[in-house]
């Protein structure tokens, strides 16, 4: 019972919490988007500057992983979303992002760092604390209404005595 109460009365941090990580995910993936978006872009500008007519990327290369993993805000979501909670392990996007420019992996980094050691934890340890005080204000109520009922037998108890001793001799 104090389980379920617990997990009931947490929701709504848990909502809030989800909504805080949605956020975050959210603008880490305009940015990544945004990044690899312009890069491949800029690469079929060159090539076709070139005369080359750009096909579809290799299944494998470096633009290839960029596009799966950075393609479009979903994919970007997703790809982000999984990084931080061990959906996938997070150094092959990193080692793609590392072909548009040096700093975009430790940028994905401390994406990562930033949302695991900061905001998963704080959201672990509200979510814990939320649990902790609904069970205490449990434990509280039970504790009152063990009261309560005492306050009422000791009252039927008094009436009691009070009918059997009706002449009041004792």
């Amino acid at each position: 019972h104090t389980l379920v109460m617990s997990i009931i009365s947490t929701t709504k941090h848990l909502a809030w919490a989800m909504l805080l990580l949605l956020m975050i995910v959210f603008s880490a993936s305009i940015l990544f988007t945004d990044a690899v978006v312009r890069e491949l872009g800029q690469k079929i500008q060159r090539l076709k500057d070139l005369g080359e007519e750009p096909g579809p990327w290799p299944e494998g290369s470096t633009e290839w992983l960029l596009l799966q993993h950075f393609g479009e805000m979903r994919k970007s979501m997703d790809t982000l979303f999984r990084s931080i909670s061990g959906g996938i392990d997070w150094g092959e996007p990193a080692n793609a992002l590392a072909e548009i420019h040096v700093a975009w992996p430790y940028v994905y980094a401390m994406y990562v760092s930033f949302c695991i050691f900061a905001v998963l934890n704080v959201m672990t340890g509200m979510y814990c604390h939320s649990a902790i005080q609904s069970a205490e204000r449990s434990h509280e109520q039970k504790v009152y209404t063990v009261l309560q009922d005492r306050n009422a037998y000791l009252r039927n108890l008094q009436s009691l005595f009070a009918r059997i001793d009706a002449d009041g001799d004792g």
